[in-house]
């Protein structure tokens, strides 16, 4: 595996704009949602180290926080805890351990798909979550915290 490029990365966050401007994911202050990532407990699995130091993620996310505040956005981080292992339909986890190979879930509520897309639907609902108004602080203007 190659590198990412720094020029290619430098590219990305200018683009992000006009895929992240969704009507009904967030405020328009919220210009990004990703996963805050623990990349060191990520290096220490000899099949995932060597892809994922070279895929320039430091430099990314730095990048992305710099264009974001030019903006005058923030970037809300996720915790990535249990993303993909809870159903995003019903909230329960499931039941064995994932490994890595498996690329689809099934859920006694019915729910059936790619872990990812379930993994991308709880952090859309955790980032939500912190920027969204709770029921005993309605009319109360809430904003997602820098990092």
């Amino acid at each position: 595996d190659k590198p990412v490029p720094r020029e290619l990365l430098a590219r990305i966050p200018s683009s992000l704009p006009a895929l992240l401007d969704i009507p009904g994911v967030g405020p328009k202050s919220v210009k990004a949602l990703y996963e805050d990532l623990r990349i060191r407990n990520m290096v220490k699995n000899r099949h995932l180290a060597k892809g994922i130091m070279n895929s320039g993620w430091a430099y990314f996310r730095t990048h992305l926080a710099h264009k974001a505040a030019e903006a005058g956005r923030v970037v809300v981080l996720v915790d990535p805890a249990y993303t993909s292992q809870i159903c995003s339909a019903c909230g329960n986890r499931f039941p064995e351990h994932l490994s890595l190979s498996i690329r689809h879930v099934s859920c006694p509520c019915g729910l059936s798909l790619d872990r990812d897309i379930n993994a991308a639907r709880n952090i859309l609902r955790a980032g939500r979550a912190r920027w969204e108004p709770t029921s005993a602080l309605a009319g109360v203007s809430q904003e997602a915290a820098p990092f």
